[in-house]
């Protein structure tokens, strides 16, 4: 009984931590999974998790290079925004890209350019969320080695979900909102923490001055959870409107273009039309 009041305490405050993500008016759950299923339906959730945070981050790092281009910036910033050194999507292929010797172009480290985004690797997951802890909340840090010592598959789950929201906050770009995603993580964790404490002195009795220390800290840790989530909601917004100001401000560069666009696309078709016509013409040798 006290392990399972434990863990229905902080499913509801985790639930709390992750934010909004579950929407009102969604289909009902399924049930609970076949009990030989659970690990491979974790698992896959746990992949599905990564997966979905990295085509957001996709998204953006796309949307960032749109209007960039938009902005008339070089190409080869904009293709560097979304494409690596040496993926054949870039478009840029060529000697004059290449190394000396004709090689690749390399990663920051001498090594070869990395992937866009590649398959969830659980070592370096676990690496960067022991690192991450060691440096934000040691006591937390403890606690993951211990479960993953003790509780293998729920510990393997932990670091997946974790590694998810801590790659988020680390390729924040804007320093305000990575500040303030770090402040939400790490007071998301003491409210469970909180939590936990909570269940433990409510399920032992004569634990009262236990319990309601627990009780204070755990409305203190949500209550801060509020004010900074307040505080992203505020950053978030200026972020959009700079962006739109920038979007607008482009706009109103390109609208006194008109003239220069058509004729510098009329020379363009022109000289492709001519380029056509003149080896269509019989009896021009072909072009090599």
């Amino acid at each position: 009984m006290k392990r399972a009041a434990l863990i229905a305490a902080i499913g509801l405050v985790s639930l709390a931590a992750a934010g909004t993500a579950a929407q009102p008016g969604g289909r009902p759950p399924h049930g609970d999974p076949p009990a030989e299923g659970a690990d491979e339906r974790a698992a896959l959730r746990s992949r599905l998790e990564r997966r979905l945070a990295e085509i957001d981050r996709l998204h953006d790092r796309v949307q960032e290079a749109m209007d960039r281009l938009d902005r008339g910036e070089p190409l080869d910033a904009v293709r560097g925004e979304v494409f690596p050194p040496g993926d054949m999507r870039r478009g840029d292929r060529g000697p004059d890209r290449r190394e000396p010797g004709g090689r690749p172009p390399r990663g920051p480290e001498g090594g070869p350019p990395p992937p866009l985004a590649g398959p969830p690797d659980p070592d370096a997951d676990r690496h960067l969320v022991l690192s991450f802890l060691e440096e934000h909340d040691p006591a937390g840090a403890q606690r993951m080695e211990e479960v993953l010592r003790d509780r293998p598959e729920d510990g393997a789950r932990w670091i997946g979900r974790s590694a998810v929201r801590i790659r988020a906050i680390l390729e924040e770009r804007d320093d305000a909102l990575r500040t303030l995603r770090l402040r939400e993580y790490l007071v998301g964790r003491r409210a469970v923490s909180a939590t936990r404490r909570l269940a433990d002195a409510m399920a032992s009795p004569g634990n009262a001055a236990d319990a309601e220390a627990a009780r204070q800290d755990l409305n203190r840790a949500l209550g801060e959870q509020f004010d900074v989530r307040m505080e992203l909601c505020q950053r978030e917004i200026k972020v959009l409107e700079d962006r739109v100001a920038l979007l607008r401000t482009g706009l109103e560069q390109q609208q006194g273009k008109r003239d220069q666009f058509i004729t510098d696309r009329a020379d363009e078709i022109r000289r492709a039309t001519r380029e056509w016509a003149e080896r269509a013409r019989p009896g021009t040798p072909p072009k090599h």
